[in-house]
């Protein structure tokens, strides 16, 4: 029964890390630098309570007008508000994405699909919930060719 019980955390363990850094190699940046210029952006979903027939979801943006939007768009974001926030509901869907410049150098972002849609990069908390992050999270969506509910996972 023991053997049986710690086989069971093992796999559940294996299974919720399986796509986790799967972001292309390249020199992982953590301040954003003058003048940084992404030619691709590289994007991972991960969706830790599987609510998606297949979890594993990966694709390359290449197109210039979509990178340099999504570049553009998230560094406009605003700053996450500081105290209580109350966001609709968290299905914990998230994006990971990397910003590549010709030089192999990545910024990495993290957006968050559902509750009040975080956008993580250089270090700092943007809000990409409604109004905010319309433009954004849209063209987000667009880029990676999903639907509105296929992207948050409802």
């Amino acid at each position: 029964m023991k053997r049986m019980i710690i086989f069971l955390l093992v796999g559940i363990v294996l299974v919720s890390c399986s796509n986790q850094d799967k972001v292309t190699k390249g020199t992982t940046l953590t301040t954003m630098p003058d003048g940084f210029k992404p030619i691709q952006v590289e994007v991972i979903r991960l969706d830790p309570l599987k609510q998606f027939k297949t979890s594993e979801f990966a694709k390359t943006i290449t197109a210039n007008n979509q990178v340099e939007g999504l570049f553009k768009l998230i560094t406009a974001l605003p700053l996450f508000p500081e105290g209580y926030v109350h966001c609709p509901m968290d299905n914990g869907v998230e994006y990971k994405l990397a910003f590549k410049d010709a030089e192999e150098q990545i910024i990495p972002a993290k957006v968050r699909a559902t509750g009040c849609q975080q956008v993580e990069i250089n270090n700092q908390i943007y809000w990409g919930l409604g109004s905010n992050g319309i433009g954004f999270m849209s063209l987000l969506i667009e880029a990676l060719g999903l639907t509105r509910e296929e992207f948050r996972g409802t």
